[in-house]
């Protein structure tokens, strides 16, 4: 799974702002699997891109997908999180990165929250996974509203297809999608003002597209 979190809801403004972390929920329907990921490093002035990977919203481009955390000094400070109410035992992979992989799978609308040195943020609100079918010349499926439906199609010497596209339930196919495994997932965004500059967070339910026969 790749995983690209340089992204902002279209409410946000694209003025340089202070980054102070990452965290995000990320399900796998395919796996019955979720993970909760936290990075808190030193503050540094950065847009809030509107773009994914410089891809605008309902377009596709092949690409070497880049990291948003070259360069990052990160902080070894307080972090704790509950989801549904219920404390998680976070696992310090290093200073400054923690994960979970949540007990249960969970169902959408699952609410998280997170706490850095005593603030609390709540994270977006867990899509549901989108039903995606292909056809012949597009992608369809059920709308939900919400911030994108990210596509990956892996290719070969590192690069993937990446498709950002509009949750209103129809996109462009991707070429390959049927070809090989594919991730399709529905994501919600947030960026909350927290002490020292904002924290991108998002909540991702997707699911693997098998191999076509």
């Amino acid at each position: 799974m790749i995983w690209l979190l340089a992204c902002q809801p279209k409410s946000f403004t694209p003025d340089p702002v202070k980054q102070v972390g990452q965290v995000t929920l990320t399900v796998d329907a395919s796996r019955q699997t979720g993970r909760l990921r936290v990075l808190v490093y030193e503050a540094f002035g950065a847009p809030l891109p509107s773009e994914r990977q410089g891809l605008p919203l309902d377009a596709c481009a092949t690409l070497v997908p880049e990291s948003s955390l070259q360069g990052l000094v990160f902080r070894d400070v307080e972090v704790r999180a509950w989801c549904d109410g219920v404390e998680l035992e976070l696992n310090e992979h290093a200073p400054g990165s923690w994960a979970k992989r949540l007990p249960t799978y969970p169902d959408p609308g699952l609410s998280c929250r997170v706490s850095i040195d005593g603030e609390e943020v709540d994270l977006p609100a867990l899509p549901a996974s989108p039903d995606v079918t292909v056809r012949p010349t597009r992608l369809t499926w059920t709308p939900a509203g919400a911030d994108e439906i990210r596509v990956s199609v892996p290719r070969s010497q590192g690069r993937s297809t990446l498709c950002r596209l509009v949750d209103d339930g129809s996109g462009p196919r991707p070429q390959g999608i049927n070809l090989q495994t594919s991730f399709v997932s529905r994501v919600e965004l947030a960026a909350p003002a927290i002490e020292g500059g904002r924290l991108p967070m998002a909540s991702i339910s997707g699911a693997w597209l098998p191999p076509r026969e």
